[in-house]
């Protein structure tokens, strides 16, 4: 029997490191070669990395919410049988790419359900076992929405008994998005929660935001979708277009006519890259906290393909599946805040290095004034909030104008 320390592999991308998000295997334990041994967080996704060898885990280097750097040892095992070959006691198997990573992700246990650990903690936290749900995702990997979907049908273990009278009251359930739930109590800032926090924190105290608010007749906008829908017909996809995907298409229709603000900054060595191609990031709010992935090329495709790419990168997001590439690249950025329900303006900061970002509020019916007739119109609130340094108030004012006349008349996108 031999030991071997099992180091953090280089997960891509100039990661320096990574956070342990949940140990899955006990110390002392026996592991399999590739079963997964420990899942790591990097800025957004989570991966699990597989044990590099068959045997015991004799330890554990590193706790829950702890930064490890790349080449650390993270595990000792006792390996049942020496590697092939080894340096410096480091399995001789080539180095773990992200790719590789990715790939052992689908990797689990005989009997294990296969998902990620942020979905196995969403069904600690709703009380669903997650042996009970139904998977949706690939190569039978259970899903954020999954487990949701089990806890709304009741699929959690059976009911423990009434606790004493003398005891406290149980915490109430969670609501079913998993969102702002939290006990009472001091809880350290980790994995997506601590990397935002960084960001934003920075984004507000480097870059001066100015905004422009606006809001427009969104009945032609809706019209347009139903229309849309009917003419699709029963072809694949066509229950996909809704509104954000048209919402995508005309800030891109109008970043066209104003590519400074599809742009980046480089402060350091006061530079303004703009860009040629067009590369949205799209805020989706998730369990762990905001996730941006981003539609590459959106200026490349067409609406049933945008909105083909909203739902795909929307669910990896609540899934956690989000490959590296999939977070990095972005030019511009659309927050989508009405989707929470009930917001109508808001402020979103600005995500360094780009120069501005779009933010829409719920459509709700408001009064407008029309051909001089105050009626009730469905609305669509929205905020353009850019970076003055590079941006100022006219090109603020200006996009914003082109930006409504374009959703007042969305069948100019088709055009």
């Amino acid at each position: 029997m031999s030991t071997v320390e099992f180091r953090l592999p280089d997960l891509g991308e100039g990661l320096e490191g990574a956070e342990i998000v949940s140990w899955l295997v006990e110390e002392g334990a026996t592991v399999a070669r590739d079963q997964p041994l420990v899942a790591v967080s990097t800025d957004k996704a989570v991966v699990e990395l597989p044990s590099p060898v068959a045997g015991r885990l004799g330890a554990r280097r590193g706790v829950e919410g702890e930064l490890i750097r790349v080449g650390e040892v993270i595990a000792v095992i006792e390996a049942v049988a020496a590697p092939a070959a080894a340096d410096n006691g480091v399995p001789a198997r080539p180095a773990a790419t992200a790719a590789a990573v990715a790939t052992a992700t689908t990797t689990a246990a005989p009997g294990r359900p296969r998902a990620a650990p942020v979905v196995r903690r969403l069904a600690v936290e709703l009380g669903v076992a997650l042996e009970s749900v139904a998977a949706s995702g690939p190569e039978g990997r259970v899903l954020a929405d999954d487990v949701r979907r089990a806890a709304a049908r009741g699929a959690g273990p059976p009911a423990p008994p009434p606790a004493p009278l003398a005891s406290p009251p149980p915490p109430p359930r969670p609501a079913a998005t998993g969102l702002g739930q939290a006990a009472p109590g001091r809880h350290r800032l980790t994995g997506v929660r601590r990397r935002t926090a960084e960001v934003m924190a920075a984004a507000w105290s480097t870059i001066p935001h100015i905004a422009n608010m606006d809001e427009v007749d969104a009945t032609e906008l809706l019209e347009a979708r139903t229309r849309l829908r009917r003419a699709a017909g029963a072809g694949a996809g066509a229950e996909l277009i809704g509104i954000v995907p048209l919402l995508v298409m005309a800030a891109v229709r109008t970043l066209r006519r104003f590519p400074l603000v599809n742009s980046t900054l480089d402060a350091a060595a006061t530079e303004v890259e703009v860009h040629a191609d067009v590369h949205i990031g799209l805020a989706v709010a998730t369990a762990d906290g905001l996730v941006v992935p981003v539609i590459h090329h959106a200026d490349r495709r067409d609406l049933l393909d945008l909105a083909t790419e909203v739902e795909r990168l929307a669910a990896a997001a609540r899934g956690r599946t989000l490959r590296r590439e999939e977070l990095t690249g972005g030019t511009f950025t659309i927050s989508n805040y009405g989707s929470l329900g009930g917001a109508r303006f808001s402020i979103p900061i600005i995500r360094p290095p780009e120069v501005a970002i779009l933010g829409f509020g719920s459509i709700a019916p408001r009064p407008l004034v029309v051909d001089g007739e105050v009626v009730a119109r469905p609305v669509l609130p929205f905020s353009v909030t850019v970076d003055h340094r590079v941006l100022d108030g006219d090109v603020v004012c200006a996009f914003s104008a082109a930006l409504a006349a374009t959703l007042t008349n969305p069948i100019s996108l088709l055009l």
